[in-house]
């Protein structure tokens, strides 16, 4: 199995734009629309957040390589329900389907999280819908825990809203 390549790359950059037309088309399966929160690429740009793409290689695409997992952080900026905490929110995890379970996601979030940490956060949250077994499960796995509801979905029944101190192995 070929290593993930993990690269920043602009949100509104084409790999990512082709990755978040999977993940809507996925989500429009799961919950019937898709992920109206909205982003703007430029939250994604170091000091205040960060976007990686993994690469693997295709020989049968332009390039040589073949975009299939993505996920970034922004720095959470309006009040959180956690008192002295500088929260990043991960934002956007997904991996094509048929580069699922090689260990993608994980090494994506680590990354993220390291890189999150690097930047002064010390917890990251993120929401994420009670359908999305397999991605529970893996934040679970990688020490997630339940916070308080926050954000754009806090008011939805369906959503999980999940953190993880930063910067130990807690």
């Amino acid at each position: 199995m070929s290593p993930l390549l993990l690269r920043p790359t602009r949100y509104d950059a084409p790999a990512a734009v082709e990755l978040t037309a999977l993940v809507q088309a996925w989500y429009t399966e799961i919950y019937g629309g898709t992920d109206d929160n909205p982003i703007d690429a430029d939250e994604f740009v170091p000091p205040h957040g960060e976007f990686l793409v993994g690469f693997q290689p295709d020989a049968g695409r332009p390039g040589g390589e073949l975009a299939v997992a993505m996920g970034g952080w922004r720095a959470w900026t309006e009040p959180f329900p956690i008192t002295g905490a500088r929260p990043a929110e991960l934002r956007r995890m997904f991996v094509r389907a048929e580069h699922r379970g090689r260990g993608h996601a994980r090494t994506l979030l680590t990354e993220l999280e390291r890189r999150a940490a690097a930047h002064g956060h010390d917890l990251m949250v993120l929401e994420a819908g009670r359908v999305q077994t397999a991605a529970l499960g893996l934040y679970a796995a990688c020490g997630y825990r339940p916070v308080p509801r926050f954000g754009y979905y806090a008011a939805s029944s369906g959503a999980v809203h999940l953190g993880k101190p930063l910067g130990s192995d807690r």
